[in-house]
């Protein structure tokens, strides 16, 4: 198990792109900075919906997305920074609680599968 803290950020979601790929507002916790990023969420891979049609797999997730994170404040726990954007876990926050946006979609199959190499 990796005991690894993460650095983690107050966030809202700005637009999603995918299901796995959004722009986020993060609060750098600094003199009321935000930088706006791009980020693909951990363990989580969907299929892409970009000019997806609604009633796509595509589309459906990205909806639903859209939907869970509208106007919600999030907390984001950041794997790695990449030249192109960061690879986070993304938890919207709720009065009472949290969810885990990753392990929400993992329990729907969108599971990262890494390609194996030939050999």
């Amino acid at each position: 198990m990796n005991s690894q803290i993460l650095p983690t950020y107050n966030a809202r979601v700005w637009e999603v792109i995918s299901g796995d790929d959004l722009i986020l507002l993060v609060d750098l916790g600094v003199d009321d900075l935000h930088k706006r990023v791009r980020a693909r969420l951990h363990g989580v891979d969907t299929p892409d919906a970009f000019r997806a049609a609604s009633d796509t797999d595509a589309g459906i997730v990205r909806n639903d997305v859209r939907k869970l994170t509208r106007h919600k404040n999030c907390k984001i726990e950041v794997h790695a920074q990449q030249r192109g954007g960061w690879i986070v876990t993304l938890y919207v926050l709720e009065s009472d609680s949290s969810i885990c946006l990753n392990a929400l979609l993992r329990e729907r199959g969108y599971v990262f599968q890494p390609k194996q190499e030939k050999q």
